[in-house]
């Protein structure tokens, strides 16, 4: 289903866990007068919460196709209430979309065409922008430094993996995209490019 956006725009922030994303959307937000956040997965959903059980350790079992299944459902969930958003006039700034769940489903040994089609509203539609977050060495210093999550020989390399595949789906993006390497400039200064070069327009 593709459906033409009025005057509202959606923003995809990208990249691996630890690099930055919600500081950066939330940023984003306050920036702008009629902006709304959004993140995904939504654990509060029908398919959210099978998904919660997933990344809560409590459902070993499934393929790595069924996790990217869930993961394009709990997506499509929302399809009507960010489309009824748009409509309106709102800005949806996004904390992952199609692009992570693409890229931790390579890393888990899915092709990337074999994402990509799994995925086809999303890749056609949404979102306007994306801006991918690049910086695997940053992202993995912050996860050890808050120590909210182990890193080990086998998740670093994991990691890794997630970070070369955002790079590999970057293309696909549509609308305008933007890769930073946070490494180059701090992050207020971030969030006030993006904003005067994608939000404000």
């Amino acid at each position: 289903m593709e459906k033409e956006w009025k005057t509202g725009k959606f923003i995809a922030i990208e990249g691996v866990d630890g690099i930055g994303k919600t500081t950066l959307a939330k940023r984003l937000v306050a920036l702008h007068d009629n902006a709304v956040y959004m993140s995904f997965p939504r654990r509060d959903t029908r398919v959210g919460k099978i998904l919660n059980n997933y990344l809560s350790g409590y459902l070993k079992d499934l393929s790595k196709e069924a996790v990217h299944d869930l993961f394009v459902q709990n997506r499509e969930e929302m399809q009507k209430h960010i489309y009824e958003l748009l409509n309106s006039g709102k800005t949806v700034i996004c904390d992952r979309f199609w692009m992570s769940g693409s890229a931790y489903s390579m890393a888990r040994g899915m092709s990337r065409e074999e994402c990509v089609e799994k995925d086809p509203c999303w890749t056609k539609t949404l979102p306007h922008a994306t801006v991918l977050l690049n910086g695997i060495d940053a992202a993995l210093k912050v996860i050890r430094d808050r120590k909210y999550k182990e890193v080990t020989e086998e998740s670093e390399k994991f990691l890794r993996s997630v970070s070369n595949n955002y790079l590999k789906l970057f293309d696909r993006a549509p609308g305008s995209y933007i890769k930073i390497d946070i490494k180059e400039v701090g992050e207020g200064d971030i969030a006030l490019a993006i904003f005067d070069l994608l939000v404000s327009k």
